[in-house]
């Protein structure tokens, strides 16, 4: 450790993280000659939001009430950005934004065309694996390449409770897997094509870094994501504090394992380290959170942080002693049993087999759909699943409208907000705000990192806009 390292590491009294998640959504369907393709659907749903919402526009992007964003992505889907958050309550609480306001604009757009879905979790298997999944980004003091050794044997099991569930129908014999995203991640390198990792570089804020994981799924429960996210957070900050992101464990051939991993219910695979011997990824997490729990006790952790560990220690015993007690929590285990239950349904009373896939492959797609189109949407509805276990109480007014509290975030959505009341214009990105008369840069991740003088300046900005719009 340096001498600046350790002078870092004695001045953090406190620890606080910051992050977002970016959803993708596929869109299917109309029967209306206006809206035949995935573009145009979504062209249609950005339109509405624009025309009805108060936002911001920053070239084709647009962001939102909130603080979030919303945008075509490349292949022509939809992709919503939650605003930044510091909490992982919080943060599940806005990536249900994204569900609650495609669903109004699909219902205001669409009123009497059912045939319309929006997907969370799509996959597509032709021309090659396709996965709507859902990318994460937390600050961190490094950039995201000196953390890959310590993060890599964490993103590769920690599937076993972040995995979304679904059938992989590639090959000749269907077979389920923990993370449909996982079978997408074949490098490990961040200067592959499709790694687990990127280092982005845009100047999102001061004196922080951005690490942008692209390893998630799309979920549907809320209790996976809190835990995805917190145990997530809390690594990279355990590595901040302790100044140390070496690798925990040493894996021999770590991707090859982690399609063996993905592809094993049954989480009996063992991962072969290059000392020679085998470990589970029920260990490998065990490393994990002890190192979570010696940077605990160095320093000041979020007030969140035990809770996540209890959850995540809970967790992991009982995927290892008894799965099936988390069947109606845990997203994965969600599916893998739905899905059982209606293959065993549809082979029974489904005359022919080709009828009885079709049925199955229907329920698989549509499973993490929008809306009442959703199969575990409805499983959820009738009290068949119980996936709230981690209690989030989402309201339009809440969470479209409104803005966490203690990020920049709520800077940008009063911005947006009284210039819309105004009738004026303005733009927005991450870190800058402009409208008709001024301009206002944001760099500083929390709202009490800025000073009273320049907060009386910002609060005059928008009383200006208030009064003088036309």
């Amino acid at each position: 450790m340096t001498i600046g390292q350790l002078l870092r590491s004695q001045q953090n009294t406190g620890v606080r993280t910051v992050f977002g998640m970016e959803t993708e959504y596929f869109l299917q369907g109309g029967s209306n000659r206006l809206a035949k393709t995935p573009q145009q659907l979504t062209v249609q749903l950005l339109t509405w939001i624009e025309s009805n919402l108060p936002c911001a526009a920053e070239g084709f992007c647009l962001y939102l009430p909130n603080g979030g964003r919303c945008y075509e992505d490349i292949g022509n889907h939809l992709e919503i950005t939650t605003p930044e958050c510091e909490s992982p309550d919080e943060l599940v609480r806005f990536a249900c934004a994204g569900d609650l306001l495609l669903a109004e604009a699909i219902k205001q757009c669409y009123p009497n065309d059912r045939s319309v879905t929006v997907w969370r979790g799509f996959a597509s298997y032709h021309d090659g694996l396709v996965v709507a999944s859902s990318h994460e980004n937390y600050t961190a003091r490094n950039a995201a390449t000196d953390y890959e050794a310590l993060l890599l044997p964490f993103l590769i099991t920690r599937i076993i409770f972040t995995g979304s569930g679904a059938m992989d129908w590639s090959g000749e014999r269907p077979h389920f897997v923990l993370s449909p995203r996982a079978a997408c991640i074949n490098y490990s390198s961040l200067s592959d094509r499709r790694p687990t990792l990127w280092s982005h570089r845009e100047s999102l804020c001061s004196a922080r870094h951005r690490v942008h994981l692209t390893t998630g799924d799309a979920h549907g429960g809320e209790f996976t994501l809190f835990l995805r996210v917190a145990a997530t957070a809390l690594v990279l900050a355990a590595a901040d504090v302790l100044c140390d992101r070496r690798p925990l464990v040493d894996l021999e051939r770590p991707m090859e394992t982690m399609d063996q991993l993905n592809r094993d219910p049954t989480l009996r695979t063992l991962l072969p380290m290059k000392n020679g011997l085998s470990i589970s990824p029920f260990d490998i997490q065990r490393r994990y959170i002890e190192f979570v729990e010696r940077a605990a006790a160095t320093a000041q952790f979020p007030s969140w942080t035990a809770k996540a560990l209890q959850l995540w220690k809970t967790t992991i015993d009982r995927l290892e002693t008894d799965p099936h007690s988390l069947d109606t929590t845990l997203d994965w285990r969600i599916r893998f049993r739905a899905l059982a239950q209606v293959r065993d349904t549809m082979f029974t009373h489904v005359r022919t087999f080709r009828r009885a896939v079709v049925l199955l492959r229907t329920f698989d797609s549509h499973f993490l759909a929008v809306g009442e189109s959703g199969f575990q949407q409805q499983l959820d509805a009738s009290g068949a699943q119980v996936v709230r276990s981690v209690p989030i109480q989402t309201t339009w007014d809440e969470v479209v409208l409104g803005a966490p509290a203690t990020t920049r975030a709520s800077l940008r959505s009063e911005w947006i907000r009284a210039h819309s009341a105004a009738g004026l214009e303005c733009k927005a990105s991450w870190d800058a705000l402009a409208g008709p008369e001024t301009s206002k840069r944001i760099p500083k991740l929390f709202r009490d990192e800025y000073s009273p003088r320049w907060l009386r300046g910002f609060t005059a900005a928008i009383s200006a806009a208030s009064q003088f719009g036309p």
